[in-house]
This record gives structure tokens, sequence and C-alpha cells, in this order.
């Protein structure tokens, strides 16, 4: 075989193990940067649901207090974000894996669980019903809210520490 021939088959075979270490180069670099967004993203939604919790939490404590006194307004509650669980089935970033990615979804479950259950609080406050048994229900419901929520919020503010 010719020199010139060997040199070609040699440069070929260089730029092809180059342009796949560049393509192995970038993909990791790609995934990393992905990774990193979803885990910002993640950690703005648990920080805004702790807020969320805080203010609900607040809410329910001033409610239940005064819940029986006849100038008492039942506030509506706000809904928690749950839409980063979605994210997490699409990539999985290797920041998340181990113990930080099953306390996010210990938590999913019950962001879900204490949305369901402002769900129904929200379609009982806004329909028609007996006085005297409509603060008795509210009171229930607002009793478990509570429970929920400040179990839901040591779970968010311990989640919050490993992001």
């Amino acid at each position: 075989m010719s020199e010139w021939l060997k040199g070609f088959i040699a440069g070929i075979t260089s730029g092809l193990v180059l342009a796949m270490l560049w393509d192995s180069f970038k993909i990791r670099r790609s995934a990393r940067k992905k990774g990193n967004k979803l885990l910002s993203i993640i950690s703005q939604e648990v920080s805004s649901n702790l807020e969320i919790l805080k203010s609900n939490i607040d809410l329910l404590r001033k409610e239940l207090d005064t819940i029986f006194d006849e100038n008492n307004i039942i506030h509506p509650l706000k809904y928690l974000h749950s839409g980063f669980d979605d994210l997490l089935k699409m990539n999985v970033p290797d920041a998340l894996k181990g113990d930080t990615l099953i306390k996010i979804r210990s938590t999913i479950p019950h962001s879900n669980s204490i949305n369901e259950q402002i769900k129904n609080r929200e379609a009982y406050r806004n329909s028609e019903h007996d006085v005297s048994v409509y603060y008795r229900q509210i009171k229930k419901f607002d009793e478990s809210l509570m429970k929920g929520s400040e179990r839901l919020l040591v779970l968010l503010e311990e989640l919050q520490g490993l992001l």
C-alpha cells in the first residue's frame, strides 16, 4: 500500500474519532445544562410551594380560631404547584439521583392530596348549605388540611435543604 493511502486512511480515522469525541462532549454538556435548568425549576417550585403552604396555614389557623363567629368569612385557599413531576418523568438529572429524588417523589402525592382537599373544600364552600352544618363541615375540611399541610411543610423544608 502506498504511503499517501496510509496517510489518507489515518487522517480519516483520526477525524472520525475526534468527531465522535466532540459529539460525546456536546451531549454530556447539553445534558448537564438541562439537568441544571430542571434543578432550578424544581427549586423554584419548592420555594413557591413553601410560601403558598405557609400562607394557607396562616389562613387556616385564623379561620379555625374564628370559625363560628358571626362575621367570619371563609377565604379560598391557593393551590400548590405540581408540574415539576411531569418534567422528572422525562429527564432525571444526575444531581437528583438517590435521596433527593426519593424525597421529591414522596412530596408529589402529598401535594396532590392537599390540592384535592382544597378543591373539595372550595366546592363545598361555594355550594348552598344549611348554616348550622356548613361551619362544622368547613371546620373538618380545615382541620384535615392543617394536618396535611403541616406534614407537607416539613417535607418541603427538608427537600429545600437538599436542593
